[in-house]
């Protein structure tokens, strides 16, 4: 063996070492290796791989609105380095454009023209299976004393051309009842679950209605249906949803706190024993009761969860210390995002630099 091949054979590098080396590259640099080797292109393509990079990737901060030749789109939701956007005008169809964009690949998928109502589309990818599925739920306004109708459907990304309709549980007993009030919370991005709160009623007195959760498994595309525990009584002028340590739950604020019943486990059945009350403090309304926390999410390793209010001023809660405190936010339009190589059937890169408007339609 001559010199040169001795040295050449001691500076080759096991390919276990090459993946862990690469798995900690961003998302940029991993794009360009792909023209390195055939072997390279194969392992960054690699799904287990992909996994791995994107539990290893810094969050970015992502500007909104995002232009895109003669379209403007704003920010809906991200997951797993996949960001939901939506028009900022309609269609020419008349129709809310949105897709489904890799802001690091600059890949993108235009999706079907969503159903007249929609209220809102969200989507949900399962990093178990790499499924992705994009939800729209639809809320007709009431006319005429006839019960609204509302539902929902669905698109599995790469099977589906079209939206798919999920049947609620027990439709024709629904269309029976009418909604005083109704909230529809997002999808969980990690759960895959997005749940709709109805009180319904018969006639238009108080004691006559209810509190009716529908909640869906986006994966399984099966509703669950809960209602509230037997002796608990809510003001349903006042009650409103929100969610509280990654938990929907449903409650009104009073002057110095917030009460709250919460749905620990959808699945179950199980609601909180007690209601939880929460003493608040902060900026009050002209009627004395705190601003309304509309959405409260734990934020992750911290004792601490945020609070958005219906004016749009955040708060931070401490379980433990039982209090809120005002908390800073960053400017209106950065939005926080994990990049990652997530891609699927139908998403593809833009052709000359544009995205087509009409693709995947």
């Amino acid at each position: 063996m001559s010199c040169n091949e001795r040295n050449k054979r001691r500076l080759e590098l096991p390919f276990d070492s090459i993946v862990e080396i690469l798995s900690w590259l961003p998302v940029e640099s991993l794009l360009r290796f792909k023209c390195v080797c055939k072997r390279w292109c194969s392992l960054i393509q690699d799904y287990n791989f992909i996994l791995k990079n994107m539990d290893r990737t810094s969050t970015m901060l992502l500007f909104y609105p995002c232009k895109s030749h003669d379209e403007n789109f704003e920010f809906v939701s991200s997951c797993a380095g996949l960001c939901m956007e939506k028009s900022a005008s309609e269609s020419a169809s008349n129709s809310t454009v949105f897709r489904i964009r890799n802001p690091a690949t600059h890949q993108v998928l235009y999706l079907p023209d969503p159903p007249p109502y929609t209220s809102s589309v969200d989507f949900a990818f399962n990093s178990l299976t790499g499924e992705c599925k994009v939800l729209c739920f639809y809320w007709e306004k009431l006319y005429l004393n006839v019960p609204a109708a509302f539902g929902f459907k669905v698109i599995t990304i790469g099977k589906d051309e079209q939206w798919r309709p999920l049947e609620l549980p027990d439709q024709n007993k629904l269309r029976k009842k009418r909604a005083f009030r109704g909230y529809y919370s997002r999808v969980n991005k990690v759960e895959g679950v997005c749940h709709l709160f109805q009180i319904i009623t018969f006639t238009d007195e108080d004691e006559d209605m209810y509190l009716e959760v529908q909640s869906l498994d986006l994966w399984s595309e099966h509703f669950t249906t809960n209602t509230l525990p037997q002796g608990v009584s809510l003001d349903w002028n006042e009650v409103s949803v929100l969610r509280w340590n990654n938990c929907l739950s449903v409650g009104y604020m009073k002057e110095e706190s917030l009460d709250l019943m919460v749905l620990q486990d959808y699945k179950e059945r199980k609601w909180s024993p007690n209601m939880i009350i929460i003493p608040v403090k902060g900026p009050k309304k002209n009627d004395g009761r705190p601003k309304f926390a509309k959405e409260i999410t734990k934020i992750p390793s911290t004792e601490f969860d945020l609070h958005i209010n219906d004016e749009g001023d955040y708060r931070l809660s401490s379980v433990r210390k039982e209090e809120m405190r005002e908390a800073k936010c960053g400017e209106t339009g950065e939005i926080l995002h994990k990049p990652s190589l997530v891609s699927f059937k139908g998403i593809m890169m833009p052709e000359n630099g544009y995205y087509p408007k009409n693709e995947g339609k």
